[in-house]
């Protein structure tokens, strides 16, 4: 069955993957020129590895999230809702005094060792030591949290300091040098705090959004919208279409905004056929 999951996640993640960065190739050598990388370094590239520098980092730690996904619904499985919020506790304390650490200790390291460590823009996301993982792991809380709990948490008040609280975060975390000038980390572990709840609470009182339907298409293709969404303003630039008038350049991507979607439509089409076939040859009924 483990097997059988990291296939299906391979073939959901890889193809799309690949066009996108041959895509890239094309048109942003700049951002992955193959000629000066190397076969091999091109070739962890291509493949995801967990622990190389892509172009497109988030496909890396989505990666990241999978390997370590099986092992961590085992944990689930084994310690119960109750207990998995007591070892998501302590991995994240663990996890703050790694990502406190590891710059520091790194150094110390390369002095002594003749092998290469991870560099810490490769394995520190958003300032916190895999921090991507650790995301993941709190996800995995949320269905028995609701299950358990919903009832108890209901409450609008909540629901919007939670909804108030995410943008104010999100400003600070941007621009942290202008707000908080002494402790990124803990802007960080505050964010992460921000997103949680307002995931939490949003699937607890399953508000009324506007603009709900754009949000579904827009989440149906959100990870082809991630990957080719760049390559239209790159065209656009070529072009000579995307200048420095912002409501020109503004209205004129919200034109062909559309023809994107279809393509990421398209492209995630073809992807799903051939992850089908492929499932079908390789575990027939």
């Amino acid at each position: 069955m483990i097997g059988r999951y990291f296939l299906d996640r391979a073939l959901r993640i890889y193809p799309l993957y690949w066009l996108a960065l041959t895509i890239m190739a094309i048109l942003q050598p700049q951002l992955f020129p193959v000629s000066e990388l190397g076969a091999w370094d091109t070739f962890l590239v291509f493949a995801g590895f967990p622990f190389v520098v892509s172009p497109l980092w988030f496909v890396v730690a989505i990666i990241q999230c999978y390997i370590f996904a099986p092992f961590l619904y085992l944990i689930y499985r084994k310690l119960r809702c109750r207990r998995y919020i007591v070892f998501n506790l302590a991995l994240a304390v663990l996890v703050l005094l790694t990502s406190e650490e590891y710059a520091h200790v790194l150094s110390l390291y390369r002095k002594v060792m003749t092998f290469e460590f991870p560099e810490p823009t490769i394995v520190l996301y958003r300032g916190i030591f895999l921090g991507n993982v650790l995301l993941f792991s709190l996800g995995l809380m949320l269905p028995p949290l609701i299950r358990l709990y919903g009832e108890r948490m209901r409450s609008w008040a909540i629901f919007y300091m939670c909804v108030f609280s995410l943008p104010v975060l999100t400003l600070i975390v941007r621009y942290d040098s202008l707000i908080w000038q002494r402790d990124q980390l803990l802007v960080e572990w505050a964010y992460y705090i921000g997103v949680f709840c307002f995931c939490l609470m949003t699937m607890v009182m399953r508000p009324w959004l506007p603009f709900g339907g754009t949000v579904k298409l827009l989440g149906r293709y959100s990870y082809s919208l991630y990957l080719f969404h760049d390559f239209l303003f790159q065209v656009l630039i070529m072009l000579g279409l995307f200048e420095d008038i912002l409501p020109v350049s503004l209205a004129i991507v919200l034109a062909l905004f559309p023809l994107l979607i279809w393509f990421c439509r398209y492209a995630e089409r073809r992807s799903n056929a051939f992850r089908i076939w492929l499932s079908r040859f390789l575990f027939p009924a």
